[in-house]
């Protein structure tokens, strides 16, 4: 058992004094919910206990360049680890990476200082005494659509119909249109969605997006204070995007690879450090791209998603049977 020193920084290659004979790390961050990206690789099969025992949260953070590949971690999402619990990891030499067991907070939940929104689709949302969290915003008109061979769950339908242009989203939290304070907390939004049947293209115009933003009941593309994943056929030779755009409109834009695909099911998961100094960015459980300049201002902010209609009479549909967003304070 060791006992290494409070973290006041992101650990990369976390390989503190006594590591490679320790079977249980004490850990311990400070304020800024710091983040260890990788742990001096081992045998495989090693299996060592990390214990939180500071008093504010740490994370692992899955894919991170900034640790070598050998010592990185696996996993679909952060890895946050509240103060007084703990997690199990597991030398993967196959893959060669480190992979958790037993995540005490999965999807970000069981936080002590936190909020957690989490929905998935059964009626839309219509007024202060429905649903006090989720709201709904835009000029479509949403609907419920129900399961079918194709579509394993109920889904709201962001459906444009024969508009040949309107938009229409879902945004946290309903009472303030903003759920956390960028540099406040740790920031996360997350949408489950079936893409339309049909690719956007020069006469039916379209665009989709998850967010976290500064107003987030707004559909704009381009809206300062924002970060997110995004989709314009026009934009990125139709693959998904990631972005962050400051106050200012300076942005900072990340080619995923990866391009658009219809009728296809998406996770998609944005995440915003506390110290307001790294965005991550996931696709179906794999990191597609991490930002660290152009980064929001100190402002408030929530997640929100949307499908926009630009130009076209033919109807698009985007069916989203979950809506997520979270956020961790130290």
């Amino acid at each position: 058992m060791i006992t290494p020193p409070l973290l006041s920084a992101t650990a990369h290659n976390y390989n503190p004094t006594g590591f490679g004979n320790a079977t249980v790390v004490r850990i311990s961050g400070d304020n800024g919910i710091r983040a260890i990206t990788g742990f001096n690789a081992e045998t495989n099969g090693e299996e060592k206990t990390l214990i939180n025992v500071g008093n504010y949260p740490l994370y692992l953070a899955p894919e991170h360049t900034g640790s070598s590949a050998a010592n990185r971690i696996a996993y679909i999402e952060e890895v946050l680890i509240p103060p007084g619990l703990s997690c199990r990891i597991i030398y993967d030499g196959v893959t060669s990476r480190w992979r958790p067991v037993d995540a005490p907070c999965p999807n970000y939940t069981n936080m002590n200082r936190s909020v957690h929104y989490d929905r998935s689709a059964g009626k839309v949302a219509s007024n202060y005494q429905d649903d006090i969290h989720l709201d709904v915003f835009g000029s479509l008109t949403q609907t419920e659509a129900d399961p079918s061979a194709t579509s394993p769950f109920t889904s709201w339908n962001f459906n444009t119909g024969n508009a040949t242009m309107g938009g229409l989203g879902l945004f946290y939290a309903r009472s303030s249109e903003e759920m956390a304070m960028v540099g406040g907390a740790h920031i996360v939004a997350k949408m489950h969605f079936k893409s339309p049947a049909e690719l956007a293209d020069d006469v039916n115009q379209y665009y989709i997006f998850l967010r976290i933003a500064d107003f987030p009941s707004s559909g704009f593309w381009n809206q300062n204070n924002s970060l997110g994943l995004r989709y314009r056929h026009n934009v990125n030779g139709g693959k998904w995007q990631c972005y962050s755009r400051d106050g200012s409109g300076g942005e900072t834009v990340l080619d995923t690879g990866i391009p658009f695909a219809v009728n296809t099911e998406y996770e998609v998961l944005v995440t915003l450090n506390k110290t307001n100094t790294e965005a991550t960015y996931f696709l179906n459980g794999a990191v597609v791209g991490r930002i660290s300049t152009n980064m929001p201002g100190a402002v408030a902010v929530g997640p929100s998603n949307h499908l926009e209609k630009l130009t076209g009479s033919s109807a698009r549909s985007a069916l989203v049977y979950r809506f997520m967003g979270a956020a961790i304070a130290p």
